[in-house]
């Protein structure tokens, strides 16, 4: 009886950390940055139009960027065009994404207990590194649904008590989500696909199962590139946008420095001019030679390429961070020589997460990139307290 009316308490006090303080301490950080509580930016107007069209005239398509031409991944503007179909403002948006940030960061927190036994560290480090990237909530941020994905899957694989058809299942449909609303976690994705693959053929999971998880996202993929074609008479997959950063972070006069759009005669060199203002090509085909024209200079330039990459990385990943991110990938090393948590599985997150900051260091800088790593890093941190406070505890009872 004791013992219940303890682990009550603890759930409540978790309960009221992550759904209630530090969204509270969120709003704070919102007021008294003095933006209010609703303050739209350019990429919000963008995925809100989206929805938009979507109910008002049937097309997926945006209407304030390069009208009718601009394809952005599809994941969040489908997120939000359901939300409007509810009939929710872009307020009522907002606030719940209050919610959804609570939700994350009280899986983050059960995800800490079931490794370490502990359970504030990791959100309250997730929740200093939003404030770190200055993403506050009162814009329609990508970032929080992606991460909200990211902590899901990390959830999911601390769940022992999870039977594996189940698990699989959740995990790939969270592994999808975030590679919709965010194209580079296909590398978060591919590991999952491949495992239930491999699950399959060992007899571990159903066929059946299997089939399910692999052929229902690709099938909306499918419906997603026909949708876009519509639309641009491209087939495009995912977007059709990032050539632009992609030749800005990889040509001849491209900068190691951290960069906004307004810095962007500073990045680029006369080709990058010749492409994007030539009216021949139409916005897809404009993107397609950026990204080839980036893809000759990386071929041409390995070397550079790769002390550019190196750069940048440290830069968004180390010094940024003031090295916290350094120490982060120490504590996931030692835990994982140490076998603490057990399992092959975290040597895989963390290869994924460093595989995740290195390709974000092949692109421009910029600090809220670099929030995609936080979620594990959250944890490994939270792992390092815990090991280091018990060894210290251990040594004051000697």
């Amino acid at each position: 009886m004791v013992r219940s009316r303890k682990d009550a308490l603890v759930r409540r006090k978790k309960e009221i950390l992550c759904l209630v303080c530090l969204p509270g301490l969120m709003a704070l950080y919102v007021a008294v940055r003095g933006g209010g509580f609703v303050s739209l930016g350019p990429d919000a107007r963008l995925y809100l139009s989206i929805a938009d069209n979507v109910l008002s005239t049937g097309h997926f398509i945006q209407s304030v960027r390069d009208p009718g031409s601009f394809v952005v991944p599809f994941g969040l503007p489908l997120i939000l065009t359901a939300l409007r179909g509810l009939g929710l403002s872009a307020g009522a948006i907002i606030a719940l994404e209050y919610l959804l940030f609570g939700w994350s960061c009280l899986l983050l927190s059960r995800s800490e207990e079931a490794l370490f036994g502990g359970w504030w560290i990791s959100p309250c480090l997730f929740t200093a590194a939003l404030i770190r990237s200055h993403l506050e909530i009162n814009n329609v941020y990508l970032e929080y649904y992606f991460l909200f994905c990211l902590i899901a899957v990390l959830y999911l694989l601390t769940r022992q008590d999870m039977p594996l058809k189940k698990k699989l299942l959740l995990l790939n449909a969270a592994g999808f989500a975030g590679f919709a609303i965010r194209t580079v976690l296909i590398l978060v994705y591919l590991p999952i696909l491949g495992y239930t693959l491999y699950a399959a053929a060992g007899k571990r999971l159903p066929v059946a199962a299997a089939l399910l998880a692999v052929l229902i996202p690709w099938a909306v993929f499918a419906g997603n590139a026909a949708v876009n074609c519509r639309e641009t008479g491209h087939w495009i997959l995912t977007s059709n946008y990032s050539g632009a950063d992609v030749y800005a972070a990889n040509n001849p006069r491209t900068r190691t420095e951290f960069y906004s759009l307004r810095d962007l005669p500073d990045f680029v060199d006369e080709r990058f001019y010749t492409i994007t203002e030539d009216p021949a090509l139409d916005p897809t085909e404009k993107d397609a030679a950026l990204s080839h024209a980036a893809g000759e200079w990386i071929r041409s330039h390995p070397g550079q390429f790769l002390k550019n990459t190196a750069a940048k990385t440290w830069s968004l990943f180390g010094v940024y961070w003031r090295y916290a991110l350094v120490l982060a990938l120490l504590a996931g090393l030692w835990g994982i020589v140490r076998k603490e948590p057990p399992g092959g599985i975290w040597s895989v997150c963390l290869g994924v997460n460093l595989l995740l900051a290195v390709t974000t260091g092949m692109g421009l800088l910029m600090g809220r990139y670099s929030i995609v790593v936080w979620p594990l890093a959250s944890l490994h941190l939270a792992g390092g307290w815990h090991a280091a406070w018990g060894r210290l505890r251990k040594h004051e009872t000697k």
